[in-house]
């Protein structure tokens, strides 16, 4: 029997094991025992396997030392070979994470002929299979196994921590003879009706944004770390994302709850309603937006770092400035005579003085719209009356006034006979109230006026003579 080259490693092993084993090297016959697997490296960089390849394997998944970063390890491997496993197609491979307090998943990308399946998890557990346990990095005990249908090489690592992977050789099975096919007719296909998905809800551009980091979250627009709050108004939408990092974040409103949320990158997973945003904390990547309709401070926190907080205040909108009232309608002009309006326009210092209402010279005027005729009365406080003495009536002057086709009136007041006698030895000045009333095809007006009346007009002052020069 010619023996092939690659069984050379294998038939010196065994002379060494039979040199040093009297039973081997006599021939005699010992009770099989099994023999442990052993990988050996060639230069070339393959494996051998010293027995059978098995069909599943396990990896507990621990943190690091120094809480940074983690590691897989391979049940029953040793250093560098307990970041591998080999097992047969359709064998599986099973993850657990029991301890520690960092977030860890087994990501093997978008290898083909491996399905994932969580088995239990911490924060939440996904339904499907997917190439990753779980579908999103999580913190302690959870779990999940990897079951591989075709031979190969697949690499895995941490979403979170890169630095963590890790390799599955997968062999061809052996041992089962594949069965012949018979022939069986296919039943025939019934269509069934693909159910239409529920359309995200459409928000509002965002009018803020909010970033998470490691681990704090930050208002995008500022550059504080400390600054984590931002200000909306009512209508308004905040924009959530966590753009970059080594952990996993969300956001979970505690004091209120928004309008409406969504998740906005390819991450979100069917099935989970929003917020929290993302519905479970994520590795780096995901984004969303929240809209806000209730005034109020909204307060939030990541679910799995709960030092992690943030707010968003709302505030009603301003109130809008009211338009002016309209105008009445130009037909309203065209087809009826203006309003009546009349005022009385200020008296010259000159005239208004006691001297000139005594002396019945003291003359007003105004203006005036759609009025023709009405009466001027001046009165005088009760104080003023008492010190004039005068005892049955304030009314000190009176007139008849008309309006001008010119649109004024102007009037030369009379006093009365009482108030002729009172002002007659009076020598301080005095306050009047003019009174306007008048009417006429617009309606009826009336407007007052408070005028002073010193004792006697002021001289007008003069400019020194200059002194002749001799």
């Amino acid at each position: 029997m010619r023996i092939k080259r690659k069984h050379w490693p294998w038939l010196a092993c065994a002379a060494v094991v039979a040199a040093g084993s009297p039973a081997l090297a006599s021939g005699a016959s010992t009770a099989a025992a099994p023999v442990p697997r052993v990988a050996f490296a060639t230069s070339a960089g393959a494996a051998h396997v010293a027995d059978d390849v098995p069909t599943s394997a396990t990896f507990d998944v621990t943190d690091s030392p120094d809480g940074t970063s983690g590691a897989f390890v391979r049940n029953g491997g040793i250093g560098s070979d307990s970041t591998v496993a080999e097992i047969q197609a359709g064998g599986t491979v099973d993850f657990t994470d029991g301890a520690g307090a960092l977030a860890h998943n087994a990501d093997f990308g978008s290898a083909a002929g491996v399905s994932c399946v969580q088995g239990s998890g911490s924060v939440i557990v996904f339904p499907g299979t997917f190439t990753k346990v779980p579908q999103n990095a999580l913190p302690q005990k959870w779990s999940g196994d990897c079951t591989f249908s075709t031979p190969g090489t697949y690499a895995f690592k941490c979403d979170v921590h890169p630095t963590m992977t890790g390799t599955i050789v997968v062999d061809a099975a052996t041992g089962t003879p594949t069965p012949t096919a018979t022939a069986t007719a296919s039943p025939t296909p019934t269509a069934t009706a693909s159910p239409t998905p529920t359309p995200a809800p459409s928000l509002k551009a965002p009018s803020a944004t909010i970033d998470a980091h490691d681990f704090f979250f930050q208002d995008a627009s500022q550059s504080s770390p400390a600054d984590h709050t931002v200000n909306v108004t009512t209508g308004q939408a905040v924009a959530f994302a966590y753009p970059s990092g080594a952990s996993t974040h969300n956001v979970k409103f505690t004091d209120g709850q928004p309008t409406r949320c969504a998740q906005t990158d390819a991450s979100a997973v069917p099935g989970f309603d929003v917020p929290p945003l993302p519905a479970f904390a994520s590795a780096p990547g995901w984004t969303g937006e929240c809209e806000f309709d209730t005034p109020g401070t909204y307060a939030f926190v990541c679910t799995v770092h709960p030092d992690m907080v943030g707010d968003v205040v709302v505030s009603p909108p301003p109130a809008p400035t009211p338009a002016p009232p309209p105008g009445p309608p130009l037909q309203a002009f065209l087809a009826s005579s203006p309003k009546a309006w009349a005022a009385f326009d200020a008296p010259s210092s000159a005239n208004a003085t006691i001297a000139a209402l005594y002396a019945s010279k003291l003359k007003l005027g105004g203006r005036c719209v759609s009025v023709q005729s009405g009466k001027v009365t001046l009165t005088v406080s009760k104080a003023t009356a008492k010190a004039l003495k005068l005892k049955k009536t304030r009314t000190v002057a009176t007139a008849t006034a008309r309006c001008k086709g010119d649109g004024h009136f102007s009037v030369t007041v009379k006093p009365t006979k009482a108030a002729t006698s009172a002002l007659k030895r009076y020598r301080k000045p005095i306050t009047v109230t003019a009174t306007l009333r008048m009417s006429g095809s617009g309606g009826a007006s009336a407007g007052k006026r408070s005028i002073k009346l010193a004792v006697k007009a002021a001289k007008p002052t003069q400019a020194p003579k200059k002194k002749a020069v001799k």
